[in-house]
């Protein structure tokens, strides 16, 4: 596990939306944010990613932009899910 959320095209780039493999919870943008064993993802009718951050016990919110910041704390997740109304 490299603790990075990775961006895949439909031509299949590969790229670093956030995190620097460092094993930390740190909030940030691209590379200054953190992950802790990150296990489960889902989008949003907005673009934005939320991630079950195993590690740290935390749900974090990332933007397209790569702007990453911890929505709740105290959560041991390892999958997510949102509806249609979720932002």
């Amino acid at each position: 596990m490299n603790n990075a959320i990775r961006k895949i095209t439909s031509a299949g780039v590969v790229s670093t939306l956030a995190g620097n493999g460092t094993a930390a919870s740190v909030d940030g943008t691209g590379s200054a944010a953190s992950f802790t064993e990150p296990l489960g993802i889902t989008l949003t009718s907005s673009g934005n990613i939320y991630v079950a951050d195993y590690g740290t016990q935390q749900i974090r919110k990332v933007t397209l932009a790569g702007v990453v910041t911890t929505s709740i704390t105290g959560y041991m997740a390892f999958g997510l899910a949102t509806d249609a109304s979720t932002k």
